[in-house]
């Protein structure tokens, strides 16, 4: 008897494979949870990984919040501090982010060998060349360099999808591009209400302080806005 159907059990296990046939969550999504840490490892009985009910349902929790477009960070500070037992429109709206601070701050990270091992887990040695290849790491003094972090990790969550990394830097370069010109084009509205009670005088440094207070928003909107016009495109194909 197959052991899915034994899940209501406290004690059910399943292998990999069944866990990802009973969830509908593709096995490499797993082991990518594993690997940031969203998801615990599981035992082992020999050579052979056992998953339990615990798993299945914390796959149920993310999918649960991903359907609510919470970001993988999100996720993992609702985990972290037990917020699943309150109502934080924050954590819920993934807004983990409310600090007011550059747009263009930072996003580079470095990995030594065996953290950069730990992240890609078992899709490394597929994965890597491509991820060079397509300018999303690289390797220098003695590390391993992500020059934005955000974007190398939609790379590995695309992967996961089956997505192959060459689509994904495509479409990294057509996001790039049409945000370019967006961000132009949204800079000169709040630049032409300066002086009627919008940007202070239109300075650089009145522009930056006022869009920095719109930035969460933002990041929410756009990506709405960005998920409606994707189902639109594809509804109209």
């Amino acid at each position: 008897m197959s052991r899915i159907g034994c899940y209501p059990a406290a004690v059910a296990e399943f292998t990999i494979g069944e866990l990802s046939e009973h969830t509908g969550v593709a096995t490499r999504t797993i082991r990518y949870y594993q690997s940031i840490g969203l998801l615990t490892k599981p035992a082992r009985n020999g050579k052979e990984a056992l998953y339990t009910d615990r798993h299945a349902e914390r796959l149920q929790l993310i999918a649960d919040m991903r359907a609510r477009r919470m970001k993988l960070d999100a996720i993992a500070d609702v985990f972290e501090s037990d917020a699943l037992t309150r109502n934080s429109a924050a954590d819920w709206l993934g807004l983990d982010n409310l600090r007011v601070g550059p747009w263009s701050e930072s996003r580079s990270r470095s990995y030594d060998e065996a953290t950069l091992t730990e992240l890609l887990g078992d899709r490394r040695a597929e994965i890597l060349d491509d991820l060079v290849a397509e300018n999303y790491l690289h390797f220098a003094q003695g590390q391993w360099h992500v020059d934005d972090f955000p974007v190398f990790k939609a790379a590995l969550v695309l992967y996961d999808a089956g997505v192959s990394v060459a689509v994904a830097a495509r479409m990294r370069k057509v996001l790039r591009t049409r945000l370019a010109s967006l961000a132009d084009e949204l800079v000169d509205v709040v630049e032409s209400e300066a002086g009627a009670g919008y940007a202070g005088e239109g300075t650089a440094t009145d522009l930056a302080q006022h869009l920095d207070r719109f930035r969460p928003i933002a990041w929410e909107s756009a990506g709405d806005v960005l998920a409606q016009e994707i189902d639109r495109a594809i509804s109209e194909r």
